[in-house]
């Protein structure tokens, strides 16, 4: 089963992709529609081929479904490529499938074709213009910076412009993280790494200029926080915007 959720508006399209997945969320303490689903969310940061290749036609052993929320991924291209090819599989899949995009692309078109439904969002001119200018990419700037008074007035802006902690920020200081630790890294690993991921050397260079602001434990220690606050937030002890602030004021000058 198919749901898309498009257009230029970024913050009213977020706004119904969440309202969509917390439908499917049991109420605290009491079971409800999402007692019989696994919700799995899925970026263009954390996308894995050989995951999402499952999906469709995968089920948990102790839930009936998986509910797959695909927060932009045709901004990945090898996420891109297999939608297209997998079109069919997903839309007929017992699992479901809610996939929120804000670029126009033909896999767009196709996913548009095949959607259950479909709902578009769409920015008025001068509305768009007036909101828009917010750069993703000033959070991880910033991180690499290592400067936390900077980091924490991007982070309000970027929830303010309407990004979400969890989709937006969190994965993104992740990849920069990630970034930082194989441009610190050297040796046969490392190039296998660059490798693999395709990490374009525009990219490489400038993790390479702010891996110098950090230690190579203090970057894995960095990391682990990162994902302690992911766990924790799936065994429902933690919240993804709060957790993310306390992440940036703890952050080291020089970590």
């Amino acid at each position: 089963m198919l749901y898309l959720i498009s257009g230029n508006d970024t913050e009213k399209s977020r706004k119904r992709f969440r309202e969509i997945l917390n439908s499917f969320q049991p109420e605290a303490g009491r079971p409800g529609a999402g007692s019989n689903i696994n919700i799995f969310k899925i970026n263009s940061d954390n996308f894995s081929a050989v995951e999402f290749n499952e999906f469709p036609k995968s089920q948990g052993l102790f839930s009936k479904k998986y509910l797959v929320a695909c927060d932009n991924l045709l901004e990945n291209e090898d996420a891109e490529k297999i939608i297209g090819e997998k079109i069919d599989e997903i839309s007929e899949s017992e699992n479901i499938f809610v996939f929120l995009e804000n670029s126009s692309s033909d896999t767009l078109k196709k996913l548009e074709k095949t959607a259950k439904k479909t709902e578009t969002f769409k920015k008025e001119k001068k509305e768009e213009k007036r909101n828009s200018g917010f750069n993703i990419f000033s959070l991880s700037d910033a991180l690499g910076e290592g400067d936390r008074k900077k980091l924490w007035v991007v982070y309000q802006k970027a929830l303010r412009a309407g990004l979400e902690a969890d989709f937006d920020v969190f994965w993104k200081f992740a990849w920069q993280l990630k970034m930082m630790m194989i441009a610190k890294a050297s040796g046969e690993r490392a190039e296998k790494a660059i490798a693999k991921l395709g990490i374009k050397p525009f990219v490489l260079t400038k993790a390479r200029q702010y891996a110098k602001n950090y230690s190579e434990d203090g970057l894995k220690r960095l990391f682990g926080e990162l994902m302690q606050i992911y766990h924790d937030v799936r065994r429902g002890k933690g919240d993804y915007e709060l957790d993310v602030e306390k992440f940036v004021l703890n952050l080291p000058q020089k970590a």
